[in-house]
């Protein structure tokens, strides 16, 4: 008899990232889509977005960042400058969900 079996899709870990790199990545985020505006703050060293609940966010070693709890939801950074993030693209199964920019508050 023959055995079928299923290939697990190979998941990224959670990269160790210095928080100094996480918290250049605070602050309000606004632009179009399903979600117009997210906040990111660190807290505690760790990342969370405010998504109408509080999320914790975990960079991978692929470079993505996970929202946790969003079944997939990710932030992906699209341009910076002086080493702080200004364009986010959110994204779910490579379906772009939200195209926002940095504001200043």
């Amino acid at each position: 008899t023959g055995v079928q079996t299923c290939a697990l899709p190979i998941l990224p870990e959670i990269a160790d990232v210095p928080i100094e790199d996480l918290e250049q990545l605070a602050g309000t985020y606004r632009g179009e889509g399903t979600i117009d505006e997210i906040r990111l703050s660190d807290d505690d060293d760790k990342l969370y977005v405010d998504l109408g609940a509080r999320r914790r966010v975990v960079p991978l070693t692929d470079g993505r960042l996970l929202i946790l709890g969003t079944r997939g939801l990710e932030i992906q950074k699209m341009s910076e400058e002086a080493d702080r993030p200004t364009r986010l693209r959110v994204v779910r199964e490579d379906e772009v969900v939200a195209q926002l920019e940095r504001v200043d508050e």
